[in-house]
């Protein structure tokens, strides 16, 4: 038997590789051999790795060829929201060909669409050009622009998100003999109640992204992206008096160069807008208030990119 130190890699990622080259009579066991004060630990970075010992050198041997500096990647991500117009042209017109940003035309790399979801790769250029023309149409917003760095094939999260009270009506019936109650003139016992009661329940309303980047041959990056977007309905969009929220998700992988950047769109979100005019002290007059008082409904359609820039680090 051997004890091995690993520099980069999970000691349990050997399990896979070496099983090729161990005997049936070879084993290998994971372990740190330090422990934190906390009682926390990370991955195992030592592995004892018992075989045959004419078997040995080969073993190491492979090791050493897996033991390798991991590389590091920093995703760059912009999440953007953007007003549909359908008399103006803002945001990204996804069906023109090719690829139409606001009133400027520029190519896009393979746009592919699912299920309305569109995705699509620019370089630096044409990200600039993007971010300036939808800056200077004034219709879209820059939510959020976090950087996250990770190990490559390892997952990287980012969360946008606003917790969220939301009251709600617990219907049912609390039922029970309180404790009795002891006067001067005697006992009374003492009661239970039954109705409703208002609940309040913190929520997480945003956008939830997760990366997976994985550095292939020739400087190209495949990404696996993982995008959740959660948003309250108005009151105007419900009938009842419990709030409720819709979530749109997308999974896809795509690959780039090095310093390009995906885009995501398709992820449309309507808010339903309600506008209430009245005459003071006549519409609250029964009857002919009705006359003195108006409401309209407006729906206002807003689409959520992402654009996800990978970069190696060197």
């Amino acid at each position: 038997s051997v004890v091995v130190r690993l520099k980069y890699i999970n000691s349990n990622d050997l399990q896979a590789p070496l099983s090729t080259v161990l005997t049936s009579r070879g084993s290998i066991q994971s372990f740190l051999p330090v422990a934190t004060i906390s009682g926390t630990t990370g991955p195992p970075n030592m592995a004892i790795i018992s075989d045959v010992q004419e078997n040995i050198a080969r073993i190491l041997s492979m090791v050493k060829q897996l033991d390798k500096p991991i590389a590091n990647i920093n995703i760059s991500i912009k999440f953007i929201e953007t007003q549909l117009d359908t008399s103006k042209a803002y945001g990204i017109d996804w069906t023109s060909n090719p690829v139409q940003i606001g009133s400027s035309t520029d190519s896009l790399s393979f746009p592919i669409s699912m299920n309305n979801i569109t995705v699509a790769t620019i370089n630096a250029n044409q990200l600039s050009n993007a971010l300036r023309i939808m800056q200077a149409r004034g219709r879209s917003k820059l939510l959020s622009s976090p950087q996250v760095t990770t190990l490559d094939n390892h997952q990287a999260q980012t969360e946008v998100s606003t917790t969220v009270y939301i009251e709600g009506l617990n219907t049912g019936a609390s039922s029970g003999t309180g404790a009795t109650g002891n006067t001067n003139t005697g006992n009374y016992p003492g009661m239970g109640f039954y109705g409703n009661m208002n609940t309040v329940q913190e929520k997480d309303i945003g956008i939830k992204l997760q990366v997976t980047p994985r550095i292939n041959e020739n400087q190209i990056i495949t990404l696996l992206v993982d995008a959740t977007v959660e948003a309250l309905l108005s009151a105007a969009e419900i009938t009842t008096d419990k709030p409720r929220s819709t979530k749109r998700s997308v999974k896809t992988q795509v690959s780039v160069y090095n310093g390009e950047t995906v885009i995501i769109g398709g992820l449309i979100a309507e808010n339903v807008i309600q506008n209430k005019k009245y005459v003071p002290i006549l519409s609250a007059i029964p009857l002919i208030g009705y006359f003195f008082r108006t409401t309209s409904v407006s729906k206002e359609q807003r689409e959520l990119l992402m654009f996800i820039t990978p970069t190696i680090v060197d």
